[in-house]
Order: C-alpha cells, then structure tokens, then sequence
C-alpha cells in the first residue's frame, strides 16, 4: 500500500460498500489511486464517521453511458441517479473494490479533528502510509486514555 484515499460516501452507498454488493464507488474526477492502494469510507451527516476501508483492485474509466455498461451490475445506484451524476461529464471513473473491512469503533469526525483541528471531509483527501500510521496511533492512545461510556 502506497497511500490511502479517504472519501466521503452518503450513507447508503457505504453500508453496500461495507457488505460488499456495491464493488464500484463511482467518481466525476480521477482519483490517483491504483491497486493495492486503500479507500477509506467516511459517511458524512448525519453519522460524520469513518465506517470503513476497502482496498483499491483498480480504477477503470469511459465515457458515462461506456462506463455505465462495464459497472451497472457492481455500482449499487439506479440508471437515473447515474446519469443525474454524471451529467455533463466527458469522462467518468470508477474505483474497484475488494476486501471490504468495518472498522470496530467507527472513527468520529470529533474525534479526527481532535488530531486535525481544520480536517474536512469534502472532496478527495490523500494520506501517506507514515500519515495514516500516525494518526491511527493516535486515536488508539486517545481511546485508551478515554473514560468508559
């Protein structure tokens, strides 16, 4: 692994992410991502919580009603959502997904925030593998040191 990508992905879409129907998470933008590379699922309001990661087998792109072809069976979304997303667009993407893993404590944006005061989970968000340790340890300390609920 090179790097992880954390993205946000209405709650819906995660939860088929995490269960493994949904194999494709599509995007208007290249992500630069490639195999073996990790996605990390953040689900924004009303949870705003890092639920999940998966790991990246690859990234395939076409033109919309192309690419509709190749992932409409893996892309867990309603041919009108898809070209309501897509509108406009001369080129869409979608990222492979395999191995999905939930993480046991969902990660709180509170508690991202605690370690990035300014972190926001808007577009794409790139962390290096010495990144994605760091903080991990982090949280780990910061749970452990937490009172119990």
């Amino acid at each position: 692994m090179r790097r992880a990508l954390l993205v946000s992905v209405q709650m819906e879409y995660a939860e088929q992410i995490m269960g493994g129907a949904k194999t494709v998470e599509l995007r208007r933008r290249k992500p630069a991502v490639e195999k073996g590379d990790y996605l990390i699922v953040y689900v924004p309001a009303p949870l705003r919580q890092v639920i999940g990661v998966v790991t990246v087998e690859r990234v395939i792109a076409g033109a919309p009603a192309a690419l509709w072809r190749r992932v409409r069976c893996r892309c867990y979304v309603s041919l009108g959502k898809y070209r309501k997303y897509f509108s406009g667009a001369a080129v869409g993407f979608g990222i492979v997904l395999v191995r999905p893993a939930r993480l046991e404590l969902p990660i709180t944006l509170e508690a991202i925030r605690s370690i990035q005061p300014n972190f926001s989970p808007q577009g794409y968000r790139y962390l290096t593998r010495p990144a994605l340790a760091r903080a991990i340890s982090q949280l780990k300390r910061r749970r452990a040191s937490a009172p119990a609920p």
